[in-house]
């Protein structure tokens, strides 16, 4: 038969090209669910990058037997990892809104932000690679991102045990997204980094796997609409008393 022709790597290939091309009709329902429940005025950055990924699909597609191809699709990539962390601060910045209102909250995000870059830096320049400086940059920025959106993911874990998050919100279901695939993507992206080119074939399976089931999981909690943001106070509520005491302050003011 013609599929027994076919080597372990190439039938490994064909699956992979079936598997990357087919979210691109998941990310354009993806598009729609949220322009049909209004959800771009809550999200718009993730509406952004839902945007820009469906693009850049198409792109690729298009470029995806031209020479220019390998480059389109790292610096795309690229692009990939910058709006991720934007998307991923604009979750966070919900959550703290969300959830309590204080000076050291706002401390956490630039905290990560700025730990990460460093543990990437030492780990980047602790490994010897084979790849050229450029795509070890760019294989190193994405390192960063993933460790971001892990680290944002498992605080929102710390947030729905503690601090009473609901699982079902959707801050939560963009983290989980992007979390699940950060954190697989990541120790592909680290052997990628550290053994080369020979990796290529598993961290693309291991990348469209992940990422397929992250645009899944979008899927499921954009099928429903996105409840406004309450800030929350620290302050009690007023008691009865209070109310009666400003009820009889408004009374005593003159009226003209």
């Amino acid at each position: 038969m013609w599929a027994a022709g076919l080597s372990c790597s190439q039938a490994m290939a064909i699956l992979l090209q079936v598997l990357w091309w087919a979210t691109l009709p998941l990310l354009a329902v993806l598009l729609g669910l949220m322009v049909w429940r209004r959800s771009i005025r809550f999200f718009p950055w993730f509406f952004a990058y839902v945007l820009y990924a469906v693009l850049a699909a198409i792109v690729r597609f298009v470029l995806r037997n031209h020479e220019i191809y390998p480059y389109v699709y790292w610096y795309s990539d690229a692009v990939y990892a910058v709006l991720g962390i934007i998307v991923m601060y604009e979750v966070f910045r919900r959550v703290s809104y969300k959830l309590i209102r204080r000076v050291w909250v706002n401390a956490i995000f630039p905290t990560t932000v700025i730990g990460t870059l460093v543990l990437t830096i030492l780990r980047t320049r602790a490994v010897n690679t084979n790849l050229n400086s450029t795509m070890a940059w760019i294989i190193g920025g994405e390192m960063c991102a993933r460790i971001i959106e892990v680290s944002m993911f498992l605080l929102l874990l710390l947030f729905v045990a503690v601090l009473g998050l609901r699982w079902r919100d959707h801050e939560f279901g963009l983290s989980a997204g992007f979390g699940i695939y950060a954190a697989f993507s990541l120790l592909a992206s680290t052997k990628y980094y550290e053994i080369g080119s020979e990796f290529i074939l598993s961290w693309s399976v291991i990348s469209v796997v992940s990422y397929t089931v992250s645009v899944l999981i979008w899927l499921w909690y954009f099928s429903t609409s996105v409840k406004p943001v309450v800030p929350s106070s620290d302050e009690p509520p007023l008691s009865l008393q209070d109310l009666e005491r400003y009820r009889d302050i408004a009374r005593r003011v003159p009226r003209p």
